[in-house]
């Protein structure tokens, strides 16, 4: 229902002067204030209460104004009179707003209203979950904490953190409670959904798309897929005999046979000998040292940057078997020489060790023409970025299957990686960190500071973000150019959750498996 009021301001000044001069002012004032009055929506459902309302109501009230006024005095002056002013006050009638109190029907403390209901209110948001009483969050898959804003703690996974996991003492993913195996250790499914356990009795860097048993390497990978860095997939078989045959022309160095056979169609050349370290035709090609047979295994479409059972791409085998020339054409061909080996070895590092002088002077950094990590981005580079900053890890996982490199370095941005971007601005970053590791992203990569990702986490004083970075291997060690770690920065912290994660037990699963820098 609506009530109108229409405003009309009149104002009437009337002059007069009598025989002193006396100026009669007089004003009149008459004020309609225009509104529009909606009837209240009622509240339904629960959670309401009798509250007590303040509201304001119009009155009309006399008050004393001053005005100063104008009179005439005998004076010694020609003429003998002198203008004098004084102050007078006058009554005028003006309406002022007084509270007064009603009851009526409102939302109960803890409670907002929403539309016509009362939902219940959380004064810190949740940012993984959802609202479900006064202060109460229900946290998302993975999450914990008053906000949900923390990832499940080490050990913990599922829905409020409320699964162990499962895995002889290793820690598991808090949202799919898959095991992460510490170096040594490889992924063995139960047989039970999401239920993972880590067994020792055999030696894999690689998680299995396959069911696994407590057989060698190659047993383990006989007749299923590999999965490579990048989200490249070799398929690793024992090798039929046309298979064999790709292996057979490209040691025989006869790259017409072997253009003949990728011609057919027939044949995939995407493959993997398991009976030889699951070394692509193009890691063969690259230890031979023949040019145009490892220039006709590229173009029949075998990956670039496929990794062995060593981890080891087709450029690290050119550089230990010292082809130098084959160097020079992978690098021309786009081969990253930044993707690490099982030994933590880039081909660049492995070439900046290596006796042979041509190796070192084709991979100085001048001569890297494709390829220089710390750069200015391209476009591609540039969007990677942003979508890292705004956590879109899928974009961000599109971008990577088309090989935008996550690791390069920004030299417009202190030589920030994607790593040392999700750290900082990220808000959900467990996503991102699994994408980026996926994608070949180095965890523990040092910006133009020495800062490594897990440096600017603790700095920050975020200890959701520390504890996603530590989960996932990030070392608590590895000192800045300032010769401090993270460790050294957490110990340090205010925040008394931050020094938590570093106490000695916590980080018991990294001196197990890793050698203190």
């Amino acid at each position: 229902m609506s009530k109108w009021m229409m405003i009309i301001l009149i104002r009437n000044r009337e002059f007069s002067k009598d025989m002193n001069g006396l100026v009669l002012f007089c004003i009149s004032v008459f004020v309609f204030i225009t509104c529009n009055c909606d009837e209240e929506e009622t509240l339904e459902g629960p959670n309401t209460c009798i509250i007590e309302e303040k509201y304001f109501v119009s009155k009309k009230v006399v008050e004393l104004w001053p005005m100063r006024k104008k009179s005439h005095v005998f004076c010694w002056k020609v003429p003998p009179r002198c203008t004098k002013y004084y102050i007078k006050m006058v009554p005028f009638e003006v309406e002022k707003k007084f509270p007064e109190f009603r009851n009526v029907t409102g939302c109960c403390d803890g409670y907002k209203k929403v539309g016509d209901k009362c939902e219940p209110e959380c004064l810190k948001q949740c940012v993984n979950g959802k609202c479900t009483g006064p202060g109460e969050c229900k946290c998302n898959l993975g999450y914990s904490g008053t906000s949900c804003d923390e990832v499940c703690p080490m050990g913990t996974w599922g829905m409020g953190c409320s699964k162990e996991c499962e895995c002889n003492n290793a820690t598991c993913d808090p949202f799919s409670g898959e095991c992460i195996c510490p170096s040594g250790w490889i992924v063995k499914e139960c047989g039970e959904l999401n239920k993972m356990e880590c067994n020792t009795t055999a030696y894999s860097n690689t998680t299995l798309d396959m069911k696994t048993s407590n057989h060698t390497p190659q047993e383990l990978l006989r007749g299923g897929l590999r999965k490579h860095k990048h989200s490249r997939i070799i398929k690793a078989t024992t090798l039929t005999e046309e298979e064999r045959l790709i292996f057979q022309y490209v040691e025989e160095r006869n790259h017409r046979l072997l253009a003949d056979k990728c011609a057919e169609g027939i044949i995939n050349m995407n493959i993997a000998d398991i009976d030889n370290n699951y070394q692509t035709p193009l890691h063969l090609a690259a230890s031979q040292g023949c040019i145009i047979t490892l220039l006709t295994v590229i173009a029949c479409g075998v990956k670039i940057n496929a990794v062995d059972s060593n981890g080891n791409t087709p450029l690290h085998i050119a550089i230990i078997y010292k082809q130098s020339h084959i160097c020079s054409s992978l690098l021309f061909k786009a081969a990253n020489p930044f993707i690490y080996n099982n030994n933590k070895k880039t081909a660049y590092q492995l070439a900046m060790d290596s006796t042979d002088h041509w190796i070192k002077y084709i991979f100085h950094n001048k001569h890297l023409h494709w390829y220089q990590r710390i750069r200015k981005l391209n476009s591609d580079e540039i969007k990677l970025m942003q979508n890292v900053r705004e956590d879109n890890y899928q974009t961000v996982g599109d971008l990577c299957m088309k090989h935008v490199d996550v690791s390069v370095e920004n030299v417009e941005d202190g030589q920030n990686t994607a790593f040392h971007l999700t750290a900082k601005y990220g808000k959900n970053i467990a996503p991102m960190v699994l994408t980026l590791i996926h994608c070949g992203g180095d965890i523990n990569a040092r910006n133009a500071f020495g800062n490594t990702p897990l440096h600017i986490a603790v700095m920050s004083g975020d200890s959701n973000k520390t504890s996603v970075l530590l989960l996932h291997r990030a070392n608590p060690f590895i000192d800045n150019y300032e010769g401090l770690t993270a460790h050294d920065f957490a110990k340090e912290s205010v925040e008394p959750s931050l020094r938590t994660l570093f106490e000695e037990p916590l980080l018991s699963w990294y001196h197990n498996s890793h050698s203190v820098l």
